[in-house]
């Protein structure tokens, strides 16, 4: 008898308090509301909800590589010169790397160029005498066996001639091989070459990467490889900037521990992105479904919750939604609280209330 007096009287408590505070707490509200309603009408831009197919997208990491990482080594022997470069230098198409001395190489050119002007006076020579010879050999003025002299006199000196031009052309290609160039825009990885030093063919002078297009390479489940395709684009986000990019690969060979295969994404660096940084890429996981699409400009983050705000009655009416994954400027979503047609805030609505009163720009 005694406990259920005590229940009775803790109820009694219990009920006063509620009595006290609930206008309180009713009152607090009121004027919270009140609040936002006094609040100046926000000036939004908005855009209206549409219905697609999209399909979910999840995340997956990856790393960066470059495409192409050339060992640049010297053709020829010869003692360096000089070289323009440094590592972690940016360097164009064409541009001069490393010189190796070829003056000995072009003392011989020049001798050679001089013979070949001396052996062409002769040539000439040679056809003047015989066009004579020719004409007198034509009236029976001469023996056959003399006009055979000048004939194959002349075409030896030709063929002396043809063969020196090609011993030239030799040594000219030869002397371009003394200057090393860069085969592409790159970056350089490694310098192996000092100034003094003797080279021998093949000796690795630098390391350059082509600097763009970078890949990706990301493994995925072998589960959903069936929802890849090779050319589609995907979004790439590194260090948190937003890329563009394009499933150029999927390797028909992937890791039996793991089960996963690699997907290589091709995506332009504008000299950024560097070889082992983390890349995120958006990836299908299941077949396209029925979604609502709007501007992905729409959807915020706000105290951890995915939200769009619409408008009624002149309000902002923050609504929860699930993103399933985007395409393009759109975002696919799920949402009991949006239907086709509905308006949606896409700008002004970064410091937006929810009940605040807005004004739609047109």
């Amino acid at each position: 008898m005694k406990s259920g007096g005590t229940k009775g009287v803790g109820l009694i408590i219990i009920a006063a308090v509620i009595f006290v505070l609930f206008p309180s707490i009713v009152h607090t509200q009121n004027k919270k509301q009140d609040k936002v309603n006094a609040m100046p009408p926000a000036l939004v831009v908005v855009d209206k909800v549409k219905k697609g197919m999209m399909s979910p997208k999840e995340e997956f990491v990856g790393s960066v590589y470059y495409r192409e990482i050339s060992e640049l080594s010297s053709e020829v022997s010869g003692k360096v010169e000089d070289f323009y470069f440094k590592e972690g230098q940016k360097v164009r198409k064409g541009k001069v790397l490393v010189r190796i001395d070829s003056s000995l190489l072009q003392k011989d050119l020049e001798a050679k160029r001089a013979d070949l002007l001396s052996l062409e006076a002769e040539i000439d020579k040679a056809e003047k005498d015989f066009k004579r010879i020719d004409a007198l050999y034509r009236e029976d003025s001469i023996a056959e066996q003399v006009y055979d002299e000048y004939l194959y006199r002349l075409k030896s000196l030709k063929a002396k001639g043809d063969s020196l031009r090609a011993t030239i052309q030799r040594m000219e290609i030869e002397l371009k091989k003394h200057t090393i160039l860069s085969p592409f825009d790159g970056v350089i990885i490694n310098r192996l070459v000092d100034r003094g030093e003797w080279l021998s063919p093949g000796k690795t002078v630098a390391t350059i990467a082509r600097l763009s297009p970078v890949e990706v390479v990301v493994d995925i489940p072998a589960g959903i490889i069936r929802y890849i395709r090779k050319n589609s684009n995907v979004d790439v986000k590194i260090n948190g900037r937003d890329y563009k990019g394009m499933i150029t690969a999927i390797i028909p060979r992937g890791d039996i521990s793991s089960r996963t295969i690699p997907v290589k994404v091709s995506l332009t660096n504008r000299g950024e992105l560097f070889e082992a940084m983390e890349a995120r890429v958006m990836l299908p996981t299941a077949p396209e479904r029925e979604v609502l699409l709007l501007n992905r400009d729409a959807v915020l983050r706000l105290s951890g919750k995915t939200v769009v705000f619409t408008v009624a009655e002149g309000k902002a009416k923050m609504v929860p939604v699930d993103v399933l994954g985007y395409k393009g400027l759109m975002a696919g979503i799920l949402s009991e609280y949006l239907t086709p047609g509905m308006q949606v805030i896409i700008k002004g609505h970064e410091r937006l209330r929810d009940g605040q009163p807005v004004l739609v720009s047109h």
